[in-house]
């Protein structure tokens, strides 16, 4: 079978304040791993409150644009960060004017051979998003002034903004809004939302009654879905054994280490094989940091072994 002529893609990077040596890397392997790297493009979020010249010393390339975000005004408390990456997000999605788009967070890492094609080929007017999947387990989430925690749901069945690849048109068709999160912030809406109708509660995966958890796009399943469109969610695989990060984290014999830094990372796989690595929290752990580059060089040993095999078959 002829492949069709591959779409041009832009990938959003969202950041922190000192995120730029994450975000080089994932170029890296985004780059490293891709069937068409030539049609690749990057545009990199900046916060307000940033030096923005480590980014354009590590990621200035041809290819790689800089956009600056403010963080003037934003709600406090909870949902602070969560309105900050929502407004990177929308700015992301009003510049891009490529076919495909696909938002990653600064820490994620691209392992799969070919894995824009692999994502690509699973999009269609019907389900114009792939990506990260939320865990099954609901969060613990202190509900009320007492502190007492409830639980409360991220979304499920549904893939989210840590990576996803989306149709940019057909986003765009179907009015989807990153600004509702600041907008409930503002408004001093609850940091959850208790859904009582049945027919909510199933678009969004969640129990009947049960607490929706607000976080960064946490209304894309009811959007989509209301309008008979749908996602491919990854399966969420925290690191263990067997897995593309099983080593890293069997590597880590402290169990305060294990607890800070081994068990935090995740992949999220398509039908069994990983997709992306996740290294998470890179804000509070550092690229500097002694776990973060074990992670960069297992990563990068992983990356050297699949193009070594695919240049053998």
């Amino acid at each position: 079978m002829i492949e069709p002529a591959p779409r041009q893609l832009t990938i959003g990077i969202t950041n922190g304040p000192d995120t730029a040596g994450f975000a080089a890397f994932a170029i890296e392997t985004a780059l490293a791993m891709a069937r068409h790297p030539e049609r690749i493009r990057f545009l990199i979020t900046i916060p307000s409150d940033a030096d923005p010249a480590p980014f354009h010393d590590q990621l200035a390339r041809p290819g790689v644009e800089f956009m600056a975000v403010s963080n003037a005004d934003l709600p406090d408390g909870f949902m602070h960060n969560g309105s900050a990456h929502c407004r990177a997000l929308q700015r992301l999605l009003e510049a891009m004017d490529t076919p495909l788009g696909l938002f990653c967070d600064c820490d994620i890492a691209f392992v799969a051979s070919d894995w824009d094609l692999t994502l690509e080929r699973r999009l269609s007017p019907k389900t114009p998003m792939i990506g990260a999947g939320y865990p099954a387990a609901p969060v613990e989430f202190y509900a009320d002034l007492t502190g007492r925690p409830e639980p409360a749901y991220k979304y499920q069945g549904f893939p989210n903004v840590i990576a996803c690849m989306f149709l940019v048109d057909r986003f765009r068709d179907l009015g989807v809004d990153f600004g509702t999160m600041e907008r409930l912030a503002k408004a001093k809406e609850a940091e959850v939302i208790v859904i009582e109708d049945p027919d909510i509660c199933a678009l969004v995966g969640i129990p009947e009654g049960g607490r929706w958890f607000v976080d960064s796009g946490f209304d894309l399943p009811l959007r989509l879905r209301k309008a008979g469109a749908d996602g491919v969610p990854l399966t969420y695989v925290p690191a263990r054994d067997g897995t593309v990060l099983g080593p890293l984290v069997a590597s880590v014999k402290s169990e305060t280490d294990r607890i800070e830094r081994g068990t935090q990372s995740e992949e999220y796989h398509l039908d069994g094989a990983p997709i992306f690595a996740h290294f998470r929290k890179a804000s509070r752990r550092g690229f500097g940091s002694t776990y973060m580059q074990h992670w960069l060089a297992h990563i990068r040993a992983h990356v050297r072994t699949a193009q070594t095999d695919q240049g053998a078959s």
